[in-house]
C-alpha cells in the first residue's frame, strides 16, 4: 500500500496577501494543520505531490477570475512554511489536477493505492481533483 499526499494550491498566489486571488486570513488558518500532516506523512515515508496553479498569460480561466499564478511568477511557488518539504511538483492550469497534466503517470510511478488530499479552495480544485 503506497500512500500519496496531494497538496493542492498551497501557493503564494492564494495564501499571501496582496495577490489577486489571496484567499484571506481564514484560509491561512489551515497552514499549521497542513504542515503537521506533511511532517507526519513524510516521517512515515509517504510521497508528497504538490499541485501548483500555473497559468499562461492568456489563460481562458481569466474570463472568470483575475489573472493569477502566471507561470514563472512568485505566485506559483509553494508557501515558505511548506517549501522545506521534498516532493514532486505538478503544475496545473485546470480545476482538476488530472486535466492536461502528468499527475496520473506520477501516481502510477509512485505506486499510489491511497490518496490523501489537502490544500486550499476545497470547493474548487480539491473537489474537482477528487471527482
Amino acid at each position: 500500500m503506497a500512500r500519496v499526499v496531494l497538496v493542492t494550491d498551497m501557493v503564494r498566489g492564494f495564501l499571501e496577501e496582496g495577490n489577486p486571488l489571496y484567499c484571506g486570513v481564514r484560509a491561512r488558518r489551515i497552514v499549521p494543520a497542513v504542515k503537521r500532516l506533511l511532517e507526519r506523512e513524510h516521517a512515515q515515508g509517504t510521497s508528497l505531490v504538490f499541485l501548483v496553479d500555473q497559468h499562461s498569460h492568456d489563460d481562458p480561466e481569466f474570463t472568470q477570475f483575475p489573472p493569477h499564478c502566471i507561470g514563472g511568477s512568485r505566485e506559483c511557488e509553494v508557501i515558505p512554511e511548506l517549501a522545506g518539504f521534498t516532493g514532486t511538483v505538478v503544475p496545473k492550469q485546470h480545476y482538476s489536477a488530472f486535466t492536461n497534466t502528468d499527475l496520473k503517470s506520477v501516481l502510477e510511478q509512485l505506486g499510489a493505492t491511497h490518496l490523501v488530499l489537502c490544500g486550499v479552495c476545497t470547493d474548487i480544485c480539491i473537489l474537482h481533483t477528487a471527482l
